[in-house]
């Protein structure tokens, strides 16, 4: 009996390794300042994290994308982080940007009892100048739009899993 009690208390205590080890946390910024005439249209598409998009005064659209990765192991990590692409398109009247993430395939065998299962959230945060005409869309996060009730250009914001709030 007693080697029964001890085959359970040392599986359990393998099995808790995994969640005192902790998930690694990689944090990556992404910066592009892009050009922009009178009157220009944004666009951005995100799957997974939060939309913040403001106006400002600049003839410009400023864009910063928080990328963080959570994943049971540094290389997993910095895979998963690599296969993040921002895509920009842009020209003096527009400014489109679309995030493709990896999928996320490599779950390893205890990572279900660990808590550690990997995941990709970019961030966004906007700044464009008044009068421009939003279109933005997450599939997982929420979207807050800080223009100017003044702001008479069209905004469009769209998430599946989040809130839209407009201040």
């Amino acid at each position: 009996m007693r080697t029964g009690a001890l085959f359970a208390l040392v599986a359990s205590i393998l099995l808790l390794l995994p969640a005192a080890a902790g998930a690694i946390r990689l944090t990556e910024t992404w910066s592009r300042s892009f050009p922009v005439g009178e009157k220009p249209r944004f666009e951005l598409e995100n799957v997974n994290g939060n939309i913040t998009v403001e106006a400002g005064d600049a003839r410009s659209i400023d864009v910063t994308a928080e990328i963080m990765v959570k994943a049971p192991g540094k290389s997993m990590a910095r895979k998963l982080y690599e296969g993040v692409d921002i895509a920009s398109e842009s020209d003096s009247a527009r400014v489109a940007i679309t995030t493709r993430l990896p999928r996320v395939r490599e779950i390893a065998f205890l990572e279900p009892f660990s808590g550690d299962r990997p995941s990709i959230r970019v961030r966004y945060h906007v700044t464009v100048p008044r009068g421009t005409s939003i279109s933005v869309r997450t599939v997982n996060g929420s979207i807050e739009l800080d223009l100017p009730a003044d702001m008479s250009a069209a905004a469009e914001a769209l998430t599946a899993h989040g809130h839209v709030v407009r201040r």
